[in-house]
Parts: structure tokens; sequence; C-alpha cells
């Protein structure tokens, strides 16, 4: 699945990015369905596509790279991209992303979002979810085999059973 220039932002394990502080992407407890998506709207990353990959900006338009720190931490401190990352969508129902840059992937691990090595991810981390933010909405990037497991209205709340003349998300 191809994932087009856009606004995003990762939730994981019912938190959601909410952009750099200092040299780490920080996260907020969320219900991805309720009111603190539209407050995660403030926080969208940024995805360019590139030849050789993409570059993600913070809401403030700084480049995100891999500070190569320990542990691996994340910053947007520069105005030109520094990293080129890869982002694979699953393609089963999870509909999870793989970010990785230079042998790390970025990984939802003790309330923060962290570039950690590939081959040594922690037990305890969870991959993201990618949502794009759209002029009609926000949704899932789901693969091309996977499909929406849930439908909403437009308050946010879950519906089991559609009815006519409703409007669902």
């Amino acid at each position: 699945v191809a994932v087009e220039n856009g606004s995003y932002f990762l939730v994981a394990d019912n938190h959601v990015s909410t952009g750099i502080n200092g040299t780490t992407l920080k996260a907020k407890e969320t219900n991805v369905s309720g009111d603190d998506v539209t407050e995660a709207v403030y926080y969208a990353l940024t995805i360019e596509e590139t030849i050789a990959g993409y570059h993600i900006k913070d809401v403030n338009g700084k480049y995100i790279y891999n500070t190569m720190m320990t542990p691996h931490k994340l910053s947007s401190n520069t105005s030109a991209p520094m990293d080129s990352w890869t982002i694979t969508i699953a393609e089963d129902d999870n509909s999870t992303a793989t970010i990785s840059c230079n042998g790390y992937v970025i990984v939802y691990n003790e309330g923060e979002f962290v570039a950690v090595d590939a081959n040594a991810v922690p037990a305890t981390a969870v991959y993201p979810t990618l949502y794009g933010i759209h002029e009609t909405g926000i949704d899932k990037v789901i693969g091309e085999n996977g499909e929406a497991n849930a439908i909403y209205d437009l308050q946010g709340r879950k519906v089991e059973h559609i009815t006519n003349g409703g409007i669902y998300i």
C-alpha cells in the first residue's frame, strides 16, 4: 500500500502521537473514535514521498530524524531532510505501519514513540497504526487486503447496525 503525501498521526496501545518534545515523539492516551483524535490533528505529521522513500515533518515543519542516541530517540531540529524513511502498511486486519530507517523502526514503548533496532524490538513495544487526515475526515490507512472493521456515527460512537438515512464513517 502506498502512503500518499499528506498529514498523518500514529496510534498505538490507545496512545496517539502528539509531536516532538526535545528528542522524543511523545504520546497521549486517547480513544481513536473520541474527541482526542480532533486534538491529534493539531500534532499531525506531514509525510512527503521521495525517490528514496519518505520524509516526515513535525507540526512545525521540521524534519524528523533518528538521533542515533541510546535509547534511540527521534528529533526534529532540522529544516532539511536527513533521513529517508520506509513506510510499509500491513495487509491484514490490524493495519499496523512499519516505519523504518537505517535498520531502526518506530514503535510505541513505555509512553513514547521511539526508534529501536529492528532486530531487537522490545517485547513490550507496539507497532503503530497510521491514520490519515483528509479534508473529508480522518481514516485508518489499511492494507490492500484489509478492511475497516468498525463503523461510527458523526459523533464518533461505534455503530453495530446501519439504518437508512444515517451518515456513517
